[in-house]
């Protein structure tokens, strides 16, 4: 592969036009960083593009335009076509990086000269979209963990004068997670709020997470993340436990005239979770015996 070549990575191209930040380049090629850039976005790859994201195979998912000047697909937007000869392109290579059919961003690699990639050259590129998109996958749930802490020390601050104590017992390494972030959030936080409305000053609200392995077919196994918020509180009658799930339930008339709600709370955390490929569900053993809430997420890589 030459060295005179611009190397470009950006997270999926959104609604919203971002400039790029991840740029690698030659002197003899002029810096495209801090600038508005997608070409996933066009229309003349975007068909591709979206039927790679549904495809197994990676060879489909890379886009290769050896020449700009002899390219047929190119003589129909002369607008691109120019803003490439621009930017001194003469060759370029688009591979979209995903992560376990999740698509996150896209490598380009742009030529200043007419070039022909060897199998050896694409199989090489596509390695490296491969990694990057675990590397982009890992960062992005570190970045949903440090949310989340953020989001857990808020919590605990804005009740700290109403509730009980809160102890949150956590092992020292936990696993990377793969979920959407916000929905995650919003389960801990239902989840803790109604624990700390139906428990007193003198109660507590514990949090704990553990690790659980099970076996699929043909050898293969799955690592889930449990989460435990219980409480000390008013408890829930046995043959309530799965009640309480369904929309606008109001086993607890009388609490929601003291501390208010719509009865959509729990209802929400378990479609949450369901979409996140996991399982909630409660334990109780009676008025004022305490709760305790499960629910299970998948980590990013199963625990052998």
């Amino acid at each position: 592969m030459v060295s005179h070549c611009r190397c470009l990575l950006y997270h999926q191209p959104s609604s919203e036009s971002q400039p790029v930040v991840y740029e690698s380049t030659t002197t003899r090629l002029p810096s495209l960083k801090g600038e508005i850039w997608s070409l996933a976005t066009h229309p003349l790859f975007q068909t591709t593009l979206a039927q790679s994201r549904t495809s197994g195979e990676n060879r489909s998912k890379t886009i290769v335009i050896a020449d700009i000047n002899q390219d047929l697909g190119l003589q129909f937007y002369p607008d691109l076509k120019a803003q490439l000869t621009h930017w001194q392109i003469r060759d370029c290579l688009l591979v979209p990086i995903s992560y376990q059919d999740t698509w996150l961003g896209m490598l380009e690699i742009h030529q200043p000269e007419v070039y022909i990639w060897s199998e050896d050259d694409l199989i090489l590129v596509e390695a490296i979209a491969t990694q990057a998109g675990v590397a982009l996958m890992q960062a992005q749930a570190y970045t949903n963990l440090e949310i989340l802490n953020r989001q857990l020390v808020n919590l605990e601050r804005t009740q700290s004068n109403l509730i009980a104590i809160i102890i949150i017992e956590l092992p020292h390494h936990l696993p990377l997670i793969q979920v959407d972030g916000e929905g995650l959030i919003e389960v801990l936080t239902k989840l803790l709020d109604n624990a700390c409305k139906f428990t007193d000053e003198s109660g507590q609200v514990t949090i704990q997470a553990s690790l659980l392995n099970s076996a699929l077919g043909n050898s293969q196994k799955t690592s889930m993340l449990k989460i435990t918020i219980a409480d000390t509180g008013r408890g829930i009658e046995p043959n309530q436990l799965e009640a309480i799930f369904e929309r606008f339930y109001q086993e607890e008339e009388f609490l929601q005239r003291t501390v208010g709600g719509t009865g959509l709370g729990l209802a929400i955390c378990r479609r949450i979770i369901d979409g996140l490929g996991g399982k909630i569900w409660a334990e109780s053993l009676g008025k004022d015996q305490g709760s305790k809430f499960y629910f299970t997420i998948p980590v990013l890589v199963p625990i052998a």
